[in-house]
């Protein structure tokens, strides 16, 4: 299951904290829509070029972007420099 939501959040040295969260689940439909239309404009531009022979690669790897993209779930990552932290975590 891909992330649902993002969230950056940052305290800085003075003791202000700046917290956002993304909602990513609102904009999966508009990827998909996008990649309706561009995977067929790029299958047939390889069909046209000189690069027949990486179609099926190129096809290959939608399914292992999906992977990627759907393990990122529970990625936590966080930075400290000095009193400064920036906190990425992804749910």
């Amino acid at each position: 299951m891909p992330p649902c939501l993002l969230r950056i959040r940052c305290s800085l040295d003075s003791g202000r904290r700046v917290g956002l969260w993304i909602p990513l689940f609102l904009l999966y439909p508009l990827i998909l829509a996008l990649a309706l239309v561009v995977i067929p404009v790029a299958i047939l531009a390889l069909l046209f070029t000189r690069h027949r022979g990486k179609i099926l690669p190129a096809l290959r790897a939608l399914p292992q972007t999906c992977r990627v993209v759907s393990s990122t779930c529970g990625l936590r990552i966080e930075v400290h420099f000095g009193g400064n932290h920036v906190l990425v975590a992804m749910s």
